[in-house]
Parts: structure tokens; sequence; C-alpha cells
């Protein structure tokens, strides 16, 4: 009895240990196989990040260029608006400053035909009228070109131009005269014009 009871613990040892055996080679089968499911999934996992990442920045790189054409549409929008503004802007102001150099002429123009016209009735020299007339307000020159005609220059110089400057009378010392006889041989009857030529 002892004889059997020896050999069923032993039958019974070799078998477990040999279901142990069994079972370690499963479980490092198994433990194996879960470590490479792992480390694809790991490697899955950063691909699909790297993947992620990947279309997150292409998408910012999109946006950005989106962006940047908003950015210089808006820029080359507003440049523009510049551009018409100004150039707008100078458009009024030559148009003003024409209409105001128009008035000026058509001024200086009717000024000197009334000094024309006081000239041819009176028989006064036009130049001396022109001379000795009051500045106008937009300071026209006082010479006068060749035929008579009046200068249309700025006078800046003495109510001159630069051209007529030299035409410029000088004022000279006038000698009182206190002689009765002198005036006594005047011809008070003549109703001649003095001829203002001659004191040109």
């Amino acid at each position: 009895m002892e004889k059997l009871n020896a050999l069923f613990d032993l039958e019974v040892a070799k078998r477990v240990s040999t279901e142990t055996k069994l079972i370690r080679e499963e479980y490092n089968i198994r433990l194996k196989k879960a470590k490479e499911v792992y480390q694809e999934d790991i490697l899955e996992q950063k691909y699909n990040n790297k993947d992620v990442i990947k279309k997150i920045h292409d998408d910012l790189g999109e946006e950005y260029q989106k962006q940047k054409e908003l950015y210089r549409d808006e820029l080359r929008r507003i440049k523009d608006d510049q551009r018409k503004a100004l150039k707008q802007g100078k458009d009024e102001l030559i148009e003003v400053r024409n209409e105001y150099m128009n008035k000026a002429q058509s001024i200086h123009k009717s000024y000197s035909d009334y000094l024309r016209m006081i000239s041819d009735d009176y028989h006064i020299p036009y130049k001396i009228l022109v001379r000795n007339a009051p500045m106008e307000d937009d300071n026209i020159c006082k010479g006068m070109k060749k035929g008579n005609i009046r200068c249309n220059l700025k006078g800046k110089y003495d109510g001159y131009c630069k051209h007529h400057h030299s035409q410029m009378t000088r004022k000279h010392t006038i000698e009182l005269v206190d002689d009765v006889t002198s005036i006594a041989s005047l011809d008070v009857e003549s109703k001649r014009l003095i001829d203002f030529n001659s004191v040109l």
C-alpha cells in the first residue's frame, strides 16, 4: 500500500511539473504576443499622431496662406483707396487753382482794359497809368511788352518782373520854383493837354 502511495505521489508530481511547464510556456507565448501587440499599437498610435501633427501643420499652413492673402488684398485695397483719394484731392486742388488763376486773369484783364479806356479817353499814356495805378491783389507786373502790351507775369521786384524791372522809374527830386515871372509867363488860356510822353 505504501508503495502504491509513493508511486501515486510521484506520478502526481510528474503531472504537476508537466502542467506547470506547459502553463509557463503558454504564459510566455501569450506575454510575447501581448508585447508585440502593444508595440504595434504604440507604433500605430505614433504614426497616427505623426499624421495628425502633419495634418494640423498643413491646416495651419493653409490658414496662414489664406490670412496672408487676405492681408495683402486688404493692404492693396487700402493703398488703392489712398491713391484714389490723393489723386482726387490733387485734381480738386488743381481745379481750384485753375479757377483762381482764371478769375485772377479775368480781373487783371478787366483792370487793364479799364486803364486802357482811361488812357484813350483822357489821352494819358497807358504806360504811365499802369505804372502809377494801385497794385492789384495778384501783384501783376507793371512792365510793358512790345506793342505796348502789359506783362502778365508776377511783379516780384517792386511791382515788376525780372524781365521788366529795368522799366521801373526811379523817383527824382522835384525842384520847387518860387518865381512869379515864370508863373506869369505860362499861357493860362491854353487848353492843350500835357504830353506825358515827355516825362517818361
